[in-house]
């Protein structure tokens, strides 16, 4: 049956054919009412109905009459008499009665079959309300019944008498088959239209999730936020420059370069390329432009990971399907816990396919020179830039990194020849809209010839000097403005902050308080954050919302050096240049700066903004719940993740504080307040490795301390204690008991990552001499667990194993014994309750490994290593990092059985994937750089072991600092290879250094500092 006619259109023509009375009640929007409507009146029929009720009553005589009529047929037929016209007769009104009888049961059969359907197209019509195939289709469905009902009500308004005489000449399939094949074959279109959108629905959610993994930054937002700030009419002679239109419209250009000083109005330039490019989208659908903005005042925009998530989620937008490689890389790294992309996702080779994707692709960074990593970027942009479809622009300051990256002749000059017509542009529209609003004329003729020859070709410049003059009382005090115009941006800013003098000491002392804090932070800041930062002040006991200042009147304070987005609700420094000026270390950079009062109590020393910033939050995460409870309302907290997650780079970035350093030291000093900080920071984190950042902010406030113990703090076990502690209540912390998790988000964390933080923790743990603590808490833990869980009970397994890993750091054979009997108990119950190449059990196995090494069972060692490695090859990418530190091992394996080719071979494979995933300056890479090293050694090559060795011993000093143990081990052994290639007195001077500096931060004891002085006795001898 063809459905080219539509039942929408028949329903249509058969409701225009009613009386106007009956039109609105046979409609779509009516179909249940109906339905009910003709099953009532099918009800009232058959018990009004004479004929249906004798019919109904002598049933059971037909349904038995019509099971033995066969045989009457047989017996007359073998036997022909008189009787066969009477049976003939019976016959045929048996058919007519049993016919009649069937006709109203399919009739109700088939109304009770669209009434069990119903609630199945409801349910379907609004999980898909937004699929015009589904909506289209569902109308049809509905026609069809609605025209089915209504012959139906007509059958039920008739004599029954009169419906078993019809029932002779038309069954109930001739006469409803049209209708029937309508109905199904609608259905059936309905359920493919249902089944295309469930699809298109789960392949949204796959793209949602996706983008989460991405956390691209929102661009988008950004250049909205951006566009707003250009002024109609200006920024149009790009579209005329030939340097621009050589770029734009010729394949296989140099990168261009547009460069100019600060204030030169770079970022709105930007907007108008980025227009341009996309009107050319329109022209070619295989054209796109991407987009970024660096900007070092938000210091988590400016790095490698956000800048090239956003690319590719950009990229990704405009293609459907989405590439099956980028799936491939999301699903790997969710397998592995991870819940945001990383370096380990081999993003750059993600990125470059996809760029080749396109005909044409524009790419777009402004604010190259603000980039953190420019380094790491080189290299991708080289790449990028080497494809035929790819052009690529730059805005940025002319700095020497920026030009090295790009290394283009294709260049242009933001100069105030070419950016003044601009300027006079936005000044004319500016001082007109003055004109208006204070309702006075001349403006333009008294104002505009000093202000605009004043600009010199600096955009912020003239945006600055017209706030300054909305700000004006009168015409008197706008002439006084530009009668002693400040000369270049610093100037400026100076003299925008000696206006503040006219302020109270109270409103002052609170613009200070805003500019630290907008400037030092690291992401903009939303009201309700700011308006409880700066609200505390150093004797606060608790927060006073008393003291807290108005909005309006904070907004106005700030402005014009802090821009307040309304649509964000967030806080920013109009420029990059305003933070360099407050938080400037140069108080002498004009006289005019030098002169004020007001713009010096303003201004703030970067450090000493830092140290302000600090002691805030600690002051902050004192207060009550915040000191003992690990979740917290954010409505009445709003400050409280950002003093979580931030207080640590704050104090690393302080200079010496005692006043800091004593209220460090008083917030360290209670276990509860310091792990509720620790675990409420590993929640609020939503970081690529929450777990090893923790070890971070422990490294990172040491360094600021300068102390060679744990933070200085009397009767404290220190950091290490607390993250161990932290790591065994993780279970507890990410899913509490009473499932109130507050507004702590949701997050994965592998076993792998566990486990390797618990290892990293472990030698931690050593060079700290404090490993017996660890062990101490390890097994108290197990006890617990154990009494809690059972006896080989799957909750007790990390625990196992971590104790295992903890006892192997104990350098005895007991200890190392131990440790293989705890591994081997782990493992048994691994193979008990989880598959056999379980990623756990392959972790199980490569501990194992480590331990029989350290016994100096290498052939077992290397069995274990083995059967890791094929689980891991078998289920995990070759760059997963569970999968290259058992290759390490296995190398280290093969290197202590005299086989240094054959651990050559597989170090070097590591090394290959550590630096695609983690960088060259990861402390995992440099490990494998110093293994490598040694096994050059071992061959013989020692000029390329001496080579290698010294690249990590630069990268441990980068990394780690020149007096980490670490650091001063590897120094050792550049002095052991210098002594192979014959350069004593040199290899002498390492060994020398590295003891020195061991007795001072390890002490002379120590195993490290005992080895070395033991070498050089040696060599004494």
């Amino acid at each position: 049956m063809s459905l080219n006619t539509s039942s929408i259109k028949e329903l249509q023509d058969l409701t225009d054919s009613l009386p106007d009375r009956e039109k609105s009640e046979w409609t779509t929007e009516n179909a249940e009412r109906l339905l009910d409507s003709v099953k009532n009146l099918n009800e009232q029929h058959a018990e009004s109905s004479r004929t249906r009720r004798i019919i109904r009553r002598i049933d059971p005589l037909i349904t038995f009459l019509r099971r033995f009529a066969r045989f009457g047929d047989t017996i007359v037929q073998a036997h022909p008499n008189p009787a066969c016209i009477a049976w003939g007769s019976f016959r045929i009104l048996l058919e007519i009665v049993s016919g009649f009888t069937s006709y109203f049961e399919k009739l109700f059969d088939m109304l009770e079959s669209i009434d069990r359907k119903f609630p199945l197209f409801e349910k379907f019509a609004n999980l898909h309300s937004d699929s015009p195939a589904c909506g289209d289709a569902l109308k049809e469905v509905y026609s069809d019944v609605v025209l089915f009902l209504y012959d139906a009500q007509r059958i039920f308004k008739q004599r029954a008498i009169k419906i078993l005489v019809k029932t002779v000449w038309k069954s109930f399939e001739e006469k409803f088959r049209k209708r029937q094949s309508n109905l199904e074959g609608h259905i059936s279109q309905f359920e493919s239209a249902v089944e295309f959108a469930h699809q298109r629905t789960l392949q949204f959610e796959r793209r949602r999730h996706l983008m989460q993994w991405l956390a691209p930054v929102d661009v988008e937002m950004e250049l909205q936020r951006l566009s707003a700030k250009r002024t109609h009419g200006t920024c149009a002679w790009i579209y005329r420059n030939d340097v621009y239109k050589q770029w734009r419209d010729n394949p296989g250009q140099e990168p261009l370069w547009i460069y100019g000083g600060p204030g030169a109005g770079k970022t709105v330039l930007s907007t108008t390329i980025i227009a341009d490019l996309q009107q050319q989208e329109t022209a070619d659908n295989q054209c796109v432009t991407a987009f970024y903005y660096f900007d070092r005042a938000e210091g988590e925009k400016s790095g490698f990971m956000p800048w090239i998530c956003s690319l590719i989620s950009q990229l990704v937008a405009r293609l459907d399907p989405i590439p099956q490689q980028l799936i491939a890389a999301y699903e790997a790294s969710s397998k592995q816990g991870r819940s945001r992309m990383t370096l380990a996702d081999y993003p750059v080779e993600i990125l470059v396919p996809l760029s080749k994707s396109f005909s044409k692709l524009f790419l777009v960074f402004d604010g190259l020179d603000e980039a953190t990593e420019i380094g790491s970027m080189r290299q991708v942009i080289a790449t990028l830039t080497a494809l035929p479809n790819v052009h690529l622009v730059c805005l940025g300051r002319p700095v020497m990194p920026v030009r090295n990256a790009l290394s283009t002749n294709l260049t242009i000059s933001l100069d105030e020849a070419l950016l003044s017509p601009d300027i006079n542009v936005f000044l004319q529209e500016e001082i007109a809209a003055l004109e208006r609003n204070c309702d006075t004329h001349g403006l333009m003729s008294l104002l505009y010839p000093s202000v605009s020859e004043g600009a010199k070709g600096i955009f912020l410049w003239a945006h600055l000097m017209v706030e300054a003059l909305k700000s004006a009382s009168s015409v008197y005090e706008m002439t006084e403005l530009t009668t002693q115009l400040p000369q270049g941006l610093v100037e400026m800013y100076a003299k925008t902050l000696d206006g503040y003098s006219r302020e109270t000491r109270s409103n002052r002392d609170l613009v200070k308080r805003i500019f630290i804090w907008v400037c030092t932070s690291t992401s903009p800041l939303k009201w309700r954050e700011l308006e409880q930062a700066i609200s505390l002040h150093e004797d606060d006991v608790r927060l006073d919302r008393l003291k807290m200042p108005f909005k309006g009147t904070v907004i106005k304070l700030c402005s014009p050096l802090i821009q307040y987005s309304e649509r964000e609700d967030l806080f920013r420094p109009s420029h990059f240049s305003v933070v360099e000026y407050l938080l400037g270390a140069d108080f002498e950079l004009s006289t005019v700066a030098a002169d004020s009062n007001t713009a010096s109590h303003i201004r703030t020393k970067k450090t000493l903004a830092h140290s302000t910033v600090a002691s805030t939050c600690l002051k902050y995460l004192s207060f009550p719940p915040l000191d003992t409870a690990v979740h917290w309302d954010d409505n009445s907290l709003p400050l409280t993740s950002y003093a979580t997650s931030n207080v640590c780079h704050h104090i690393s970035s302080a200079g010496k504080d005692p006043a800091l350093e004593a209220s460090l030291s008083a917030f360290l000093s209670s276990t509860t307040r310091r792990r509720v900080w620790l675990t409420r920071w590993l929640l609020v984190t939503m970081s690529q490795a929450p777990l090893q950042n923790i070890l971070h902010q422990q490294r990172a406030t040491q360094i600021w301390l300068n102390s060679a113990g744990e933070f200085g703090v009397p009767g404290s076990k220190g950091f290490l204690q607390d993250t161990l502690a932290v790591m065994i209540q993780l279970n507890d912390i990410l899913e509490p008991a009473d499932g109130n998790r507050g507004a702590a988000p949701r997050i994965t964390v592998s076993y792998f990552d566990k486990m390797t933080v618990i290892r990293d923790l472990s030698r931690a743990f050593t060079l700290a001499s404090r490993l017996q603590d660890g062990i101490d808490l390890l097994e108290n833990t197990l006890i617990q667990h154990q009494a809690r869980f059972g006896l080989g009970s799957k909750e007790t397994i990390w625990i196992i194993q971590s104790l295992g890993i903890f006892y192997d750091q104990g350098g005895t054979p007991e200890n190392y014994k131990h440790a293989s009997d705890l591994q081997n108990e782990a493992l048994e119950i691994q193979r008990r309750v989880l598959p056999k190449a379980h990623l756990e059990i392959a972790w199980a196995k490569d501990e194992l490994g480590r331990v029989h090494r350290h016994l100096s069972d290498l052939q077992t060692a290397e069995k274990m290593h083995q059967e890791a490695l094929e689980i891991l090859e078998h289920t995990l990418p070759e760059d997963a990092m569970m999968t290259i530190a058992t290759r390490n091992a296995l190398a280290r394996t093969y290197r202590l059985q005299h086989r240094p080719e054959e651990a050559l071979m597989e170090h070097k494979r590591a090394l290959s994937a550590q630096e695609r995933t983690r960088g060259l300056g990861h402390a995992h890479t440099l490990w494998t750089l110093t293994d490598i090293a040694k096994c050059l050694r071992d061959i013989g090559r020692n000029q390329e072991a001496y080579h290698e060795m010294m690249t990590a011993l630069n990268g441990r000093c980068a990394l780690l600092g020149p007096d980490h143990p670490d650091t001063l081990w590897t120094m050792n052994d550049v002095g052991l290879l210098l002594a192979r290639l014959g350069r004593r007195d040199e290899a002498k001077m390492y060994h020398e250094g590295a003891k020195r500096k061991q007795i001072a931060v390890l002490g002379p004891s120590h195993p490290f500092t005992v080895w070395t002085v033991e070498l050089l006795d040696r060599w004494q001898d």
